[in-house]
């Protein structure tokens, strides 16, 4: 075992090196600006896979890899240390905090998953694997395009990031756990498939953090799933799901014209949902897609396409979904009460968001702005608890719940209808999230 003083004395100045050393070929344009990008990516990752053999002990990791991020924030925010070793980092078009990202995963997955090879290892290949190969093949052969929230994406790198997923995952899979063949065969497919759409749904280098997340989350699902009698139906229900999630998407894409990256977010988070609890708590996920498809037929099509991509559909989904990866490790909530008031708030911003757009550009009054935003509220929280009562999801003071998470997104929307797109995605965010974190709080 090597000290963790000396691993921190090999790793801290082996990372400035690489990079300074990426850095001269990219400012001398000895490689294309993604390729010297993707080669620290990779360089990266493939060191990050020994750190459970390297900092047995978690204490020299935690000052070796806060030094590492403090490193990347002074590249990312100095420009004279960015221009000194990491113009490598930013010589690309697109934004991205991609780097950042990819640190604060490795360091999740190091306290959560150290212990579990394959929990740790699978996750951070696909990461640094399958996105570099993807990237690549976009940026020198990608022709058939698609539109991610500041940029673009390509099929041909789409395509290509989930062969090379479903490669590295069945490889390791097949070393690192107990899985039969056919059984890996499923899981694999599983797994590649949702990373792809992770992968395109993402933006601003942000698949570095959801992709391993959701990557380690789904494989500890399959894990402690490995004892029962027939995994292979799990794997092949699995299959069949996300087959029928991504046939979904591709209606609702038909009907509304909604962009690529956001059918793909859809469809991650659809899986994520029935993964976790089945039917129970993919029924209200989808009853939020409904809110939105009632207030939007009829619409400008051209206006939807504008609004809906990745971020907003990760930002009404993402409150919603980090209760259920709490609940798959066994952290103990209302579950069900939680997801459906977590997504009412969802679906009530998602609908007054829309409405506020169209309402009379005359009502100026903020005391008839709150009227109104009180009789939606109220009518559509009372909708929904009733809706979700039927699904034995709640108790009387349950459904005031509802009726009460569902006013304030109204009034909020109406008085932020000319609010910058940012804050206007930050409150659908953070609403919701705040709901989330209470209910699991109460009702733990």
């Amino acid at each position: 075992m090597i000290p963790g003083p000396i691993a921190f004395a090999l790793l801290v100045p082996s990372f400035v090196g690489t990079l300074t050393f990426i850095n001269f070929l990219a400012t001398r344009k000895i490689v294309h600006p993604e390729v010297s990008r993707k080669a620290l990516h990779i360089s990266m990752g493939l060191v990050a896979l020994s750190f459970p053999w390297l900092f047995p002990e978690p204490t020299w990791f935690f000052v070796s890899f806060s030094t590492i991020i403090g490193i990347l924030a002074l590249v990312k925010f100095q420009p004279g240390v960015r221009n000194l070793i990491g113009r490598a980092l930013y010589n690309v078009e697109r934004r991205s905090g991609g780097e950042i990202y990819f640190a604060l995963t490795i360091v999740a997955l190091y306290v959560v998953a150290r212990d579990n090879i394959a929990l740790y290892s699978i996750p951070i290949l696909v990461m640094t694997v399958a996105d570099a190969f993807a990237a690549l093949v976009g940026t020198f052969y990608g022709k058939a395009t698609y539109l991610t929230r500041g940029g673009h994406k390509s099929w041909e790198g789409s395509v290509i990031f989930f062969f090379v997923a479903f490669m590295v995952i069945h490889i390791a899979i097949h070393l690192l756990t107990d899985f039969a063949p056919l059984d890996a065969v499923s899981i694999t497919f599983c797994l590649a498939f949702v990373a792809t759409a992770i992968e395109g749904g993402s933006w601003e280098g942000l698949d570095n953090l959801f992709l391993p997340l959701v990557t380690f989350f789904l494989l500890d699902g399959f894990l402690r799933k490995i004892d029962l009698d027939q995994p292979l139906v799990i794997g092949i229900q699995s299959n069949l799901a996300i087959i029928g999630f991504a046939l979904l998407g591709v209606f609702v894409n038909k009907t509304i014209r909604i962009r690529s990256d956001a059918i793909m977010a859809m469809v991650a988070f659809g899986y994520l949902f029935w993964a976790s609890q089945g039917f129970d708590l993919l029924l209200p996920g989808l009853m939020t897609g409904l809110c939105f498809l009632g207030v939007t037929l009829g619409r400008d099509r051209g206006m939807v396409r504008k609004i809906v991509d990745g971020q907003i559909v990760t930002a009404v989904c993402l409150p919603a979904a980090i209760p259920l990866m709490l609940h798959m490790q066994h952290i103990d909530f209302d579950i069900h009460f939680t997801v459906y008031l977590t997504l009412a708030a969802s679906a009530s911003l998602v609908v007054s968001g829309v409405l506020a757009n169209q309402l009379d550009a005359n009502l100026k009054n903020n005391f008839r702005m709150a009227l109104i935003a009180t009789v939606m509220g109220l009518a559509y929280g009372l909708a929904w608890a009733l809706m979700t009562q039927t699904w034995g999801a709640g108790s009387t003071i349950q459904i005031l719940s509802f009726v009460l998470v569902s006013i304030v997104p109204v009034l909020l929307m109406i008085l932020m209808k000319s609010a910058p797109r940012t804050a206007q995605i930050s409150s659908i965010f953070l609403w919701p999230m705040a709901i989330a974190m209470a209910s699991v709080f109460f009702s733990s």
